[in-house]
């Protein structure tokens, strides 16, 4: 019993002693923080998808980013991106997506577009929001904020929201709980 009080006592030390010269600055030594044009900033990229058609996966500047169930995403992260800590005029990224209607076609499909970033203010970390929505339609934005969180921007809803407010989404949702066997409605992919 007297050795596990000893070795307690020196692990206890050892731990002190190199987590003292690790310390972070207190917040309210007010280091100011400045970056340049050329500093990057890490995204989380958050894929939403606002169709009733599986994302079987997607990727951003090259970096997958995951797969996005319908009327999902937001919750989990597959893939990080970086992007200038000060946003600037024409910065776009490369969004290339798979759905599961395009799988089915052609396994090694991938669709492409080039968005422009719309305007961020100062993002010390947040997320990358990939938008997908009917008719082959992407948006992206830099944020803060997840879809749903106070300071979220508003024209990204949570895509469960998006789904109960348009008209017949949530009984096509319930109308089988196996995704695979849903046909995705008319104008909804």
């Amino acid at each position: 019993m007297h050795w596990m009080k000893l070795s307690t006592a020196a692990l206890l030390g050892l731990l002190l002693a190199n987590s003292s010269g690790c310390s972070r600055p207190e917040p309210e030594q007010n280091i100011p923080f400045s970056a340049s044009a050329d500093d990057m900033i890490g995204f989380d990229m958050q894929g939403l998808n606002y169709t009733d058609v599986p994302i079987a996966t997607f990727y951003v500047d090259d970096q997958w980013g995951g797969g996005v169930m319908p009327y999902l995403g937001g919750h989990s992260s597959a893939g990080a991106i970086g992007l200038p800590f000060k946003w600037r005029p024409g910065l776009k990224v490369k969004v290339s997506w798979q759905d599961d209607i395009m799988w089915r076609k052609d396994p090694n499909s991938l669709r492409e577009v080039v968005l422009e970033v719309p305007k961020y203010e100062r993002i010390y970390a947040g997320f990358l929001l990939i938008a997908f929505e009917p008719g082959g339609k992407v948006r992206v934005r830099a944020s803060s904020y997840l879809p749903g969180g106070a300071g979220a921007p508003k024209d990204f809803p949570p895509p469960v929201d998006f789904c109960r407010q348009q008209p017949g989404c949530t009984e096509w949702w319930e109308s089988n709980p196996i995704h695979a066997k849903r046909l995705p409605r008319e104008g909804h992919y």
